[in-house]
């Protein structure tokens, strides 16, 4: 155990605030990066900024007929792709995102992850029709900030300091 840990803590990096503002402006963002960079968790720090919001997390490949919104207390919508790279053979993410929209009247938001490289070109292959929908505009690269400025801010807002020992 580490004293006073704080599990609760989160420090905002430079790409939340950019994701943000991308899903503000968009209403899409795709936040692209490599293993470990924070994908998920700048998903989930965008997703915090709109609790009563629904958020579809499609487990089907292709996008039900109708929609029910019997149990839907919310007016507005998320589609959650977390992890793209790993469903792009078979999601039709593409007739998710126009069946939402078209069933809430646009009042639909999209945030997706995925990993950049060789899992990002297969995505700009089989979800082209996808990102042919949302642009190129809405693409946030995790990987660009730096982990050292925003981890001395980090260390700063705990209150903590850093010690090298030789």
């Amino acid at each position: 155990l580490i004293p006073e840990y704080q599990s609760d803590v989160y420090q905002p990096r430079t790409v939340d605030a950019l994701a943000q503002s991308t899903l503000d402006e968009a209403s899409v963002v795709v936040v692209r990066g490599k293993p470990g960079s924070g994908k998920t968790r700048i998903a989930w720090e965008c997703l915090r900024r709109f609790p009563d919001v629904s958020v579809v997390l499609p487990v089907s490949d292709q996008p039900p007929a109708t929609f029910s919104t019997s149990g839907v207390e919310s007016d507005d919508v998320i589609l959650l792709l977390d992890d793209l790279h790993l469903r792009t053979q078979t999601l039709d993410a593409a007739a998710w995102w126009q069946a939402l929209n078209d069933h809430w009247e646009g009042r639909c938001k999209l945030i997706a992850t995925a990993r950049a490289g060789d899992d990002w070109a297969e995505i700009e292959d089989k979800q082209a029709s996808l990102l042919r929908l949302i642009g190129t505009a809405v693409i946030v690269d995790a990987n660009e900030f730096s982990k050292e400025t925003e981890g001395d801010a980090f260390r700063t807002r705990l209150g903590m300091s850093l010690s090298l020992i030789h």
